[in-house]
């Protein structure tokens, strides 16, 4: 950032739909607007001691190039109409994407607002942002309540990540009884034995018994590439062929419609600075 330019660091936000934060209403009106007042950007900027800048500036005089990691996320969103199985192309071709984080969620998610909502009815109904896919659902038994409906509520039977000819995990993940293969393999994939998720918390059933709250809420796809502890490169590289990384994704129980698959994927990636200041994504 050079004040000579007489460029400014500008950073633009925009308001999610009303429907999206406020879905449900109380009151029997619904909201059409809202806004935020008072709101403040505070950024550090951190300057390194001179010393430092000599060393850095001599490298890169003699053609050395100085990396700086970074890490990065990108969104995808694709729409199931219906059907038992889908697949869902994720365009990603960053060169060393470190895991995908995919969740399903209710097409018609905050598209509107209900209104004269209790804390009841909200049980009952389910928060429309809440992840869907799992075998339970809650229900207005109680505030941990869940149960299984009258005609077994659609949830996925099988799922495995491809890029080009190899599988992720190596073979398909299968959930005839449970989803707890899936849920292990988030655990023992991402590493977190010793630092339990919150989806892995237990909640009671009304009939008895109790699940995780992957089961129910919280339930999601997930995949670890990261093979070394390398911070820049580690992970799978999606740039290397041009394929797409694909979610194969197939459902048992009733039938499925209307849904919405959204994979967060995030990638490292490296900034090489160069004499003059010059920036490249490309070590030379």
């Amino acid at each position: 950032m050079a004040a000579s330019s007489g460029a400014a660091f500008t950073l633009e936000l925009w308001l999610s739909d009303v429907e999206t934060v406020f879905p449900f209403s109380t009151n029997g009106t619904v909201t059409t607007s809202y806004k935020l007042e008072e709101v403040s950007y505070d950024m550090e900027l951190v300057e390194v001691t001179p010393e430092i800048m000599t060393d850095i500036n001599t490298e890169m005089s003699q053609g050395a190039q100085i990396p700086l990691p970074y890490k990065s996320w990108r969104q995808y969103s694709q729409v199931m109409g219906s059907g038992s199985e889908f697949k869902a192309n994720i365009s990603e071709s960053a060169i060393n994407v470190n895991a995908i984080y995919s969740v399903i969620m209710n097409q018609n998610a905050g598209s509107s607002i209900k209104t004269n909502i209790d804390d009841v009815a909200k049980q009952k109904i389910n928060d429309p942002f809440n992840f869907t896919r799992g075998r339970y659902k809650l229900e207005s038994g109680g505030a941990d309540a869940l149960t299984i409906a009258a005609v077994t509520p659609p949830f996925v039977k099988r799922y495995s990540y491809r890029y080009g000819s190899v599988y992720y995990p190596l073979a398909p993940v299968d959930l005839d009884v449970d989803s707890t293969v899936a849920l292990e393999n988030i655990v023992a994939g991402f590493e977190l034995e010793d630092k339990m998720p919150i989806i892995t918390e237990q909640v009671k059933l009304s009939t008895g018994g109790y699940v995780p709250r992957y089961e129910s809420t919280d339930f999601m796809i997930c995949q670890n590439f990261k093979v070394t502890n390398d911070p820049i490169l580690s992970g799978l590289n999606a740039g290397s062929t041009g394929s797409p990384i694909e979610l194969n994704v197939s459902f048992g129980g009733s039938p499925v419609a209307n849904l919405e698959f959204i994979s967060f994927v995030e990638s490292t990636n490296v900034l090489y600075i160069s004499k003059g200041g010059a920036s490249s994504m490309v070590a030379n």
